[in-house]
């Protein structure tokens, strides 16, 4: 997630934006920063599902991405919940 947010510069810029508010209240900077991980995490998704390492923030937003953007979601998704069962669960895989 650490090189996805360095080479997008949307993500650079929210992350450089949630370091110097440092008077924010530590709840709403764990909601940021939260926000901030999701963003990187669906970046590196894109960059798989489009084979593009160089892929950006900004290149997600494009109409054409779509299809490639409703897949990195599920991907995200499934991932997730498979997060969410195994942690309530262990000996479900």
């Amino acid at each position: 997630m650490k090189q996805a947010a360095e080479t997008d510069a949307t993500v650079s810029r929210l992350a450089s934006n949630l370091l110097d508010k440092h008077t924010l209240e530590s709840k709403v900077q764990s909601i940021h920063a939260t926000e901030n991980t999701e963003l990187c995490r669906f970046l590196i998704e894109m960059r798989k599902v489009c084979r593009d390492q160089n892929m950006t923030v900004k290149d997600c937003i494009n109409p054409s991405y779509f299809r490639h953007v409703m897949l990195a979601l599920r991907v995200m998704y499934s991932a997730n919940l498979h997060a969410n069962i195994t942690q309530s669960d262990p000996f479900i895989c």
